[in-house]
């Protein structure tokens, strides 16, 4: 919701609007951002996305409005799992298909007349994700507005050897120069668009992290410590939650709750990627070992507190070779919040701010067996000296702050050509 509840004259006379957002997010805080906006800054921004349920572009959305953004977006109903839902306008392109990446372009594509309609009455297309980008390059052909790509994750076709791969990064390379801003999640993210592509566009990155509001609710709940002293005095509580993306943390939580069902109780909240296995083979697999406990699907961030603070300690194992190693993950900055240490393995992103921060431990391991052995071999002293080095974190690592709020909207003001103006003085 936008309030215009005032204007004033400066002294050339130049009139502004204060521009004010005020948002109640369920979570029992408001949150107000305060901007001086003059009235040809207030630009419209229309966000095409796959799913009308994704967690990041929600949050996202709520940013660009906190920045003085007014935002609509563009949706396809995808089948796509449990999240948080947009709380801007939106209106749907029709159904797509999840998963088949490359293939639900040309499906994308088709709705370039429905897309280039709600393209005309804004100023900005934000687009989330790869596969919708093209559609929305064709669609905003002529139109002369400005593009902004985000990138959440980057798929293996992308970095493939031989004839496909050099056939997608020539069409990445080709639709990443027709934008005017990059928005990537992770740092390692270049390695692909300015080492691969040799992309030169404007970018910032903007980690996966938590909303700020959800933050200082479940801080302001504190958070419990579960009785008894892990491995000393009752078994470790492991959690895996989210995608299970790799039949390597498949097997580790096997072996981990097959050898030692006296040390360590396994969780596990979300679904298997479709690319791994079927849910059904996931469910017999799971039934097959009495100490894995299977708790669903479940929302983000709504059902966090459930699950965290039901565990010791958090798996985050994802592949270490690319583009998998150059993700930031959501369950890195969860784990922070909710204050319990990371297992990662060596070569990725996450492992390399666990490893800097001394919050977890960082698995050398190739074979999941040799993984879980390491996973044995932590003491509970280990376990206690991580949770306390975590426990420490500043709240800006894992939470946005208004200084993130404020680095999104003058980027995308700036690729819009619009009048630097320095709006950290304004933000309260």
């Amino acid at each position: 919701m936008l309030f215009d509840i005032g204007i004033f004259c400066l002294p050339n006379f130049q009139t502004f609007l204060y521009n004010t957002k005020i948002q109640n997010d369920g979570y029992g805080t408001s949150v107000a951002f305060r901007e001086e906006i003059s009235p040809d800054m207030r630009k419209k921004i229309l966000c095409v996305l796959p799913t009308v349920t994704d967690p990041r572009a929600a949050l996202r959305i709520q940013m660009l409005e906190q920045a003085g953004f007014q935002v609509e977006a563009a949706i396809f109903e995808t089948r796509y799992y449990p999240g948080k839902t947009l709380d801007c306008p939106a209106h749907s392109l029709g159904r797509l298909r999840f998963s088949r990446y490359y293939f639900r372009i040309p499906e994308t594509i088709a709705h370039a007349p429905q897309i280039r309609a709600a393209i005309r009455r804004n100023d900005i297309v934000y687009i989330f994700h790869f596969d919708m980008l093209m559609a929305a390059l064709l669609a905003a052909a002529g139109l002369g507005k400005t593009v902004v790509l985000e990138i959440h994750d980057i798929n293996p076709h992308q970095v493939a050897r031989g004839l496909k791969g050099l056939l997608v990064r020539f069409i990445d390379r080709f639709a990443t120069k027709a934008c005017h801003l990059l928005v990537l999640t992770s740092h390692g993210y270049y390695a692909y668009y300015r080492d691969c592509l040799n992309a030169r566009i404007p970018s910032l990155v903007i980690e996966n992290k938590l909303g700020a509001s959800f933050t200082a609710a479940v801080q302001k709940k504190g958070i419990p410590t579960l009785p008894g002293k892990p491995l000393d005095s009752r078994p470790l509580r492991i959690g895996y939650f989210g995608f299970l993306r790799n039949e390597w943390s498949m097997r580790l939580l096997e072996k981990l709750a097959a050898s030692a069902p006296d040390r360590f109780k396994l969780f596990i909240a979300g679904v298997p990627h479709h690319g791994m296995m079927s849910r059904d083979d996931f469910l017999q697999r799971v039934s097959q070992n009495p100490n894995l406990h299977y708790q669903g699907p479940y929302r983000h961030p709504d059902d966090l507190p459930g699950l965290y603070n039901n565990v010791d300690a958090v798996l985050d194992c994802t592949s270490p070779y690319p583009p998998y190693s150059w993700s930031r993950t959501n369950r890195y900055y969860d784990a922070c919040l909710f204050q319990k240490p990371l297992i990662v393995r060596a070569g990725t992103k996450d492992a390399d701010e666990v490893a800097r921060r001394q919050i977890g431990l960082v698995i050398e391991a190739d074979d999941a067996g040799d993984a879980a052995a390491a996973i044995c071999r932590v003491a509970s002293a280990d376990w206690e000296r991580w949770r306390r080095n975590i426990a420490a974190l500043p709240p800006q690592v894992y939470a946005y702050t208004d200084e993130d709020v404020l680095k999104l909207g003058q980027a995308v003001r700036k690729a819009a050509g619009m009048d630097a103006h320095d709006f950290g003085a304004k933000a309260k």
